[in-house]
Order: C-alpha cells, then structure tokens, then sequence
C-alpha cells in the first residue's frame, strides 16, 4: 500500500494486490488476488473485483460494482453495474 490511502470497514484484501496512493475505498469490498487499484481511485460501498482486474489513475468505482477477473477499468463505473474485458465495458444483466 501506498500513502495517503482510506479504507472503510469490512473490506477484504487477498494477496498479491497493489493499492496506489491516494485511494479512497468504502465499506464492504472484496479485492481479490492480483488486483492494481491505481493512485487516486475512489472506491463506493459492496463492490467485488475479480483476480487480476485493474482499475486505472483516479477513477471513481460506485457502489455495488461487479469488475470480472482481468477487467481493464479505463472508465467510471456507475453504481451496481457488471464491467468485463479490456477495456472492460457495461454489460447488460
């Protein structure tokens, strides 16, 4: 982990992760092995990132998020939506 970083409660982290500086995470996310939350990402409540996803520099994730296994968030996420690929788009659930 890097400085300057926040993180809510009842988050789990796995091995392998890197976490840049400045994240800002909420309450009750699940970071999976190999995880990169890039330098000043901001991070809701209840979302899951899959192995090996990437969120790039200073990205907002919302809340209740779904980013599949070796996802490349290149964009905002918006609340309670699944994002897969590279780059990873909104799919429809």
């Amino acid at each position: 982990m890097s400085c300057h970083v926040t993180i809510g409660d009842f988050n789990l982290f796995n091995g392998y992760i890197t976490v840049g500086h400045d994240l800002r995470m909420g309450d009750c996310n699940v970071v999976m092995p190999s995880v990169n939350l890039s330098g000043g990402v901001t991070v809701g409540d209840g979302n899951l990132f899959g192995v090996g996803s990437v969120v790039l520099q200073g990205l907002s994730v919302g809340s209740g998020v779904r980013l599949g296994a070796g996802s490349v968030l290149m964009r905002r996420a918006v609340d309670g939506a699944l994002y897969v690929g590279n780059p990873a788009i909104k799919m429809k659930v």
